[in-house]
């Protein structure tokens, strides 16, 4: 049976979805505890934009959400690769992303106490960053992808094509990479973790 893959379908790969609530973020925790210490962190930096708003939003969302009894603290390591790419894009300064994003984490507490969000990553540089946000979004949208291709007869939009062929190339360029020399790029363990069990 075949499908068309086009703008419904990207919508529903997690990173899009999960990114996608953190960019939209909730405005409604001017007065948690964690809202005025994350806000003064912010304002120390100097940025090429001000999305201080739009991350304290992203904040809010995460903080709510760990009320649930569904709290997915996957939506975690969505936030810190959302903030990451966010603080590099967006920081006048960007080589001290980390420490703002460390920062940030550890406002993020039940009752001013206990850490809901742990970090994935410790300690990198924006090009590792990127590196390893490239891998973590691929892992997590690779099993919308097998779903989405299930059956035969695909047909697909350009947009679609377009994130597709991203993500594969550059997924093929980065194992034959670490295969051949594993020990070359200190991304390739990462790599690895993220891509252990998902086949081609």
């Amino acid at each position: 049976m075949s499908s068309y893959l086009g703008k419904n379908k990207l919508r529903l790969l997690r990173t899009k979805h999960n990114y996608g609530r953190l960019d939209n973020g909730w405005d409604i925790c001017q007065n948690e505890e964690f809202y005025d210490a994350a806000k003064e962190i912010l304002e120390d930096y100097d940025w090429l934009h001000d999305v201080s708003e739009q991350i304290l939003k992203g904040l809010c969302y995460v903080y709510r959400n760990r009320l649930k009894d569904n709290f997915q603290s996957d939506i975690c390591k969505f936030l810190y690769f959302w903030l990451g790419s966010i603080l590099i894009d967006n920081m006048t300064h960007n080589t001290v992303f980390f420490d703002v994003i460390k920062d940030l984490f550890n406002t993020l507490k039940n009752n001013n106490i206990e850490k809901f969000c742990e970090i994935p990553h410790y300690y990198m540089n924006v090009n590792k960053f990127k590196n390893i946000k490239f891998f973590f979004d691929y892992s997590e949208d690779y099993t919308s992808y097998e779903q989405q291709f299930t059956g035969y007869n695909h047909s697909c939009n350009r947009e679609y094509k377009s994130y597709l062929d991203t993500y594969v190339n550059s997924y093929k360029s980065v194992r034959d990479e670490c295969k051949n020399n594993p020990n070359r790029n200190n991304y390739c363990e990462e790599f690895n973790q993220y891509f252990k069990g998902k086949y081609d």
